[in-house]
């Protein structure tokens, strides 16, 4: 779902407002790919630490990230004055926020979420008859979000020049900067 408005507010002058949903589907990876290893964990049950058996790898159960993103910005290329031909400022703000990503808690915090009473992690946790740890399935879940906010800023000069007369040349300057408000 996109949503975009761009006003031209005179010949020099432009806004834009951009609102967009945007989602990514889960890759063949994060779904079906597996593996294992050891990790080195702490039972709080037991207060004991040892080496266990770590599956890692895919999960077909996965959901699709999503984000909501806003952006605004306003463009300035004046032509009001020929010393000015072909210069050009831009700043965009933006804000986006994201659910549902994709990614592995680690063995340690499967197990520690799980003794703190998420009994959905508690199933990927195998502990034998006596109690002991042996396995554990570190899959790939929707576990996190994020957001992220702050402005972009563009600065441009394009013009012809003639250092060379056989030959069609072009200068062109640019500056970016960025300020990270959120992240």
């Amino acid at each position: 779902i996109d949503y975009e408005i761009l006003l031209m507010l005179d010949p020099d002058l432009r806004v834009r407002v951009t609102k967009s949903r945007d989602v990514r589907e889960p890759t063949f990876g994060e779904q079906f790919e597996s593996g294992g290893g050891g990790a080195n964990i702490n039972d709080p049950v037991t207060n004991a630490s040892y080496t266990i058996t770590a599956l890692s790898g895919g999960n077909p159960n996965l959901r699709p990230e999503i984000a909501d993103t806003l952006t605004a910005g306003v463009v300035w290329a004046p032509t009001f004055a020929s010393w000015l031909d072909g210069f050009q400022v831009s700043a965009d703000w933006y804000e986006i926020d994201m659910s549902d990503r994709v990614g592995a808690l680690g063995a340690q915090r499967i197990i520690t979420d799980c003794f703190a009473g998420d009994a959905s992690l508690c199933d990927l946790v195998s502990r034998n008859p006596s109690g002991v740890i042996e396995r554990v399935l570190n899959v790939n879940l929707n576990v996190a979000a994020a957001t992220t906010s702050g402005v972009d800023l563009e600065a441009r000069y394009d013009t012809e020049v003639d250092f060379f007369s056989s030959e069609t040349e072009s200068l062109n300057l640019r500056l970016f900067a960025g300020y990270l408000g959120e992240n």
